[in-house]
């Protein structure tokens, strides 16, 4: 006796004891295996990197040396299909698989002998690599087709899963994945869930069997004109993605992602629901384009697509600095300025964007947004009030600086003495208060905001945009009638720049 209740005994007890080996159910557990196989797809165990590479280079020894695969023992032959596409980071013409013969009398011996894990290797691998370039791509696709169906009219229930697999979802067809991308962008189940019944998640969810589908798919859609269907966008995006990144993060499939979803759109606006789901899947997977941190998801896509993402963000950074100055500025100020520059930016007039913030102008933005990456794309404004900021605008051949408040609007021409430069992260209030260095300079110049509600600034600057840069917008447009009051006639010009 322990002197201890019941009850104490029982809230200390802490399990049983460890088991000895000896007694471990070996038999349950291996049962438990086998039935695992034929309920789920189980990825075939890869031989270690050594084995690969002492298999490969005895099965090409022995081709060099009889050009037969005869005399070869039935274990290599067995684990022939995991080097037929060995090494994969060399090149494909020293594969085995690239051998017309080792294809033809290895297909034979697959078919003469059923061996069923020997073809579930190979078809694994070929799914996996998938490679069209390869000269005996064809042939391994007919092999495999030929194979499958020459089994048993009862295969093994791992087989049968691939028998029936194969055709329906046109794993081994001659269209190179595409139309099994097709038909999954188009089901009403989840991509998760198609891949799944397909075998393609175990293993294979990074298969060039897929990649070659999605390009395809990709490629089509850069051909075809305005927004794809919402629920068709949310699919392909859903595909794209994989554990957090891109399923593919290729410098090619990445150009190929950019040119299918962007290029529709560089000669027409996006409908709202779609610009902001493109750009918030650019955002988190290539970066802002035109930061840094973006330079390597950029790399390769031409310039009129990434200017598409451009021309939404300088959107959205406008957006951002009129939501600001509500909350900073003197709403008799902001809201003609808003207006103006506006206007210029429906006319797609407005190239880039990036605006420096005073200290307490910096704090409302990172609690108004909901980015937590917003400072990212803004810089310090030092040298001026806490609750000052200034926008930056390039548009064609001119800089602008114009400030929130109490503060100028300042003009630059390319190449003018003194012209502020974009994403920097930082700015001298004295710096974008001063156009040139020497008064009366032509390629600059300083516009007070005097009589907002006549549009006396308004127009002036509208005038010199006109007469310097060839820029005209319609004084109606920056000007609307909202905002009208006992305003003088005139007008700034009726046509809007066209760029060379």
């Amino acid at each position: 006796m322990t002197g201890r209740s019941f009850k104490e005994s029982l809230t200390g007890w802490t399990g049983f004891p460890q088991l000895d080996s000896r007694f471990e159910p070996r038999l349950t557990r291996a049962a438990g295996n086998s039935v695992r196989k034929l309920l789920v797809d189980v990825e075939p165990r890869t031989p270690g990197r050594f084995d690969l590479e002492v298999l490969y280079q005895r099965m090409r020894l022995e081709w060099h040396r009889n050009h037969s695969l005869e005399g070869v023992h039935s274990r290599d032959l067995r684990q022939l299909a995991w080097v037929l596409f060995y090494p994969p980071e060399q090149d494909s013409t020293r594969w085995l698989g690239a051998i017309p013969g080792v294809v033809r009398q290895y297909g034979r011996w697959l078919v003469r002998r059923r061996r069923t894990r020997s073809l579930l290797v190979l078809l694994h691998e070929f799914l996996r690599i998938y490679p069209t370039d390869l000269p005996t791509f064809k042939e391994i696709r007919l092999l495999l087709r030929r194979a499958l169906k020459a089994g048993d009219s009862a295969p093994p229930p791992s087989m049968r899963k691939w028998v029936q697999r194969c055709p329906d979802f046109r794993l081994l067809e001659a269209d190179l994945g595409g139309r099994f991308i097709a038909d999954l962008l188009e089901q009403p189940a989840s991509p998760e869930q198609v891949l799944e019944e397909a075998g393609l998640a175990t293993g294979l969810v990074r298969s060039g069997f897929l990649k070659s589908g999605i390009r395809i798919a990709l490629r089509k859609r850069t051909t075809r004109s305005g927004a794809p269907p919402e629920a068709w966008l949310q699919k392909l995006l859903a595909l794209l993605e994989c554990e957090g990144g891109l399923r593919f993060d290729e410098r090619a499939v990445r150009v190929e992602i950019a040119n299918g979803l962007l290029g529709p759109f560089i000669d027409r606006a996006a409908p709202a629901e779609t610009k902001e789901v493109l750009q918030s899947f650019f955002l988190k997977h290539f970066r802002d384009p035109r930061l840094p941190s973006g330079k390597h998801g950029w790399a390769g896509v031409p310039e009129d697509t990434r200017r598409v993402v451009i021309r939404w963000l300088v959107e959205r950074v406008l957006d951002q600095f009129f939501m600001l100055l509500k909350e900073t500025a003197y709403d008799h100020h902001w809201r003609y300025r808003e207006a103006f520059w506006r206007a210029f930016l429906d006319e797609d007039l407005i190239d880039d964007i990036w605006f420096a913030l005073g200290s307490r102008a910096e704090s409302m933005l990172w609690k108004m947004s909901d980015d937590p990456e917003v400072l990212e794309t803004t810089a310090e404004l030092y040298g001026a009030q806490s609750d000052q900021s200034v926008l930056l605008m390039r548009m064609p051949g001119i800089t602008i600086a114009e400030w929130s408040h109490n503060g100028s609007c300042h003009l630059w021409l390319d190449g003018a003495v003194g012209a502020p430069k974009l994403y920097e992260r930082e700015y001298s209030a004295y710096a974008l208060r001063r156009p040139y260095p020497y008064p009366d300079v032509p390629d600059a110049h300083s516009q007070r905001h005097d009589g907002s509600q006549h549009g006396k600034w308004q127009d002036q600057i509208a005038r010199w945009l006109r007469e310097n840069t060839g820029i005209v917008v319609h004084r109606k447009k920056y000007i609307p009638p909202r905002l009208q009051g006992n305003q003088r006639s005139g007008r700034s010009g009726q046509y809007r720049y066209r760029r060379s």
